[in-house]
């Protein structure tokens, strides 16, 4: 008896001995374990881009009452310093908020001007500044309060930044306006 020769892919050898139904099975049964992988990391990935675009939206709020705050103060400040320093931060934080919100809106972060136009301004620090103003300690309770408003933007700053690890844009935008905040909180405190 002549022996048949054997293939040299033994791959090849099963497939030829399996079934067509069998093949079918195992191509299914790969194809489904695929789609779970993907649908579990689509999800992963999901949540992940849900608490960016929640520090994302937190970090527009904030720029939100920075620049409430510095348009109240543009009529109470006296020293021309702190003056100008108003200035500068109400125009830092007003292109920053357009381009935190322009990118937003590039990535499925929806933040509309009208949205912010509602935004609530904390009470509290409204009450801080008025009774500052009667008590003629104004700049003084200005700076504690911009202080504070800047060191808690600059941790949301920090936290989209640390967020953003897939995103090199959004870390490089979040990294540079944190550098002004910086500066911007230097120069409060040389006051």
């Amino acid at each position: 008896m002549e022996s048949k020769p054997k293939p040299k892919n033994p791959l090849i050898a099963g497939a030829k001995s399996a079934s067509t139904f069998t093949l079918v099975i195992a191509g299914a049964a790969g194809l489904v374990a695929i789609l779970i992988i993907a649908a579990i990391l689509m999800s992963a990935f999901r949540d992940k881009g849900n608490d960016t675009s929640a520090t994302l939206s937190s970090v527009i709020h904030q720029q939100q009452e920075i620049i409430r705050v510095t348009k109240l103060a543009t009529t109470n400040v006296q020293d021309s310093d702190l003056v100008n320093l108003v200035a500068t931060t109400n125009i830092s934080m007003t292109s920053s908020q357009q381009q935190f919100i322009d990118y937003g809106n590039a990535h499925g972060v929806k933040i509309k001007a009208k949205d912010l136009a509602k935004y609530v301004a904390n009470p509290k620090t409204d009450d801080e500044l008025n009774a500052a103003a009667a008590a003629s300690t104004y700049d003084s309770t200005f700076s504690q309060v911009m202080n504070g408003l800047l060191t808690d933007y600059q941790s949301s700053l920090d936290k989209l930044s640390a967020q953003a690890v897939n995103s090199p844009n959004e870390k490089n935008l979040a990294d540079q306006t944190s550098e002004g905040v910086t500066l911007l909180k230097k120069m409060l405190t040389e006051q």
